[in-house]
């Protein structure tokens, strides 16, 4: 059993073109500078970006070592947790494919990459890009062919807690809520079919008003995705794609809870 403390999982994004990124994402959906490393070319060689107690990882696509798993992934996921030993030996007795090995990097992390059933790279290391453990404001959604089978397989590699699940009328899994520590992941099946059939990693953002941030948003010339709506459970809710395409899905929705 791998026992933490901290277990905070952020979506990370390798853009094109990075700074024009980060300034529509402040600008657009309201996330605040965190911190911002360039090279010395000005690429950013990585930026936390924080919403709320929440916090992203930004990147430029050419900044990535061409030899690294990550080069051929546009996003991602970063776990911080402080015993990636622990993570580490329980998803490789898992099964899990380790792509990058633990390692002590230059700037005092402790990492190590692995790829899962459903192809999504997870990063699990000691750095700290800022989230707090309040209640997240931001979390990623995975699609998977079969997403019964990768809830059962993230439960049994990483620990994952079920909160929610969710099936069809035939009994398939369609959307499922999972934690890990004070940490959210979504998940639910491919739609190769949908008018996203390429979202295959999706990140939620929770505000108070989703129809005040929607007429934020939309002065920053998005693809707008979903006008705001109320969803059949309630929530209210939009969707848009920011310049580079990434999906965002903004809503009032509080995740489930693990039931004591």
């Amino acid at each position: 059993m791998v026992t933490h403390t901290k277990s905070d999982i952020s979506g990370v994004f390798r853009y094109q073109n990075a700074p024009a990124a980060i300034e529509w994402l402040v600008a657009a959906l309201g996330f605040e500078k965190h911190s911002d490393h360039r090279t010395p070319n000005g690429l950013v060689a990585h930026a936390d970006l924080r919403f709320g107690p929440s916090v992203i990882g930004v990147s430029s696509a050419a900044a990535s070592d061409a030899k690294s798993p990550w080069a051929t992934v546009r996003q991602g996921l970063y776990v911080c947790v402080d015993d990636p030993d622990g993570f580490h030996d329980r998803a490789r007795n898992a099964g899990a494919e380790i792509v990058c090995p633990l390692t002590d990097l230059d700037y005092g992390s402790r990492d190590f990459t692995l790829r899962d059933p459903g192809g999504h790279l997870w990063a699990f290391g000691t750095y700290d890009m800022g989230a707090t453990k309040d209640e997240p404001a931001a979390w990623p959604e995975l699609r998977y062919s079969d997403a019964a089978q990768a809830v059962n397989w993230l439960e049994r590699a990483m620990g994952f807690e079920r909160a929610a699940e969710i099936p069809d009328s035939s009994g398939t899994l369609v959307h499922a809520e999972l934690r890990l520590g004070p940490s959210v992941l979504m998940l639910g099946p491919e739609m190769p079919g949908s008018e996203w059939p390429d979202a295959r990693q999706v990140v939620h953002l929770r505000v108070d008003d989703p129809d005040t941030h929607f007429a934020r948003v939309k002065q920053h010339a998005p693809v707008i995705v979903r006008q705001p709506q109320t969803a059949p459970y309630g929530a209210r809710f939009y969707a848009v794609r920011d310049p580079e395409g990434f999906l965002w899905w903004v809503s009032n929705y509080h995740p489930a809870n693990i039931a004591a």
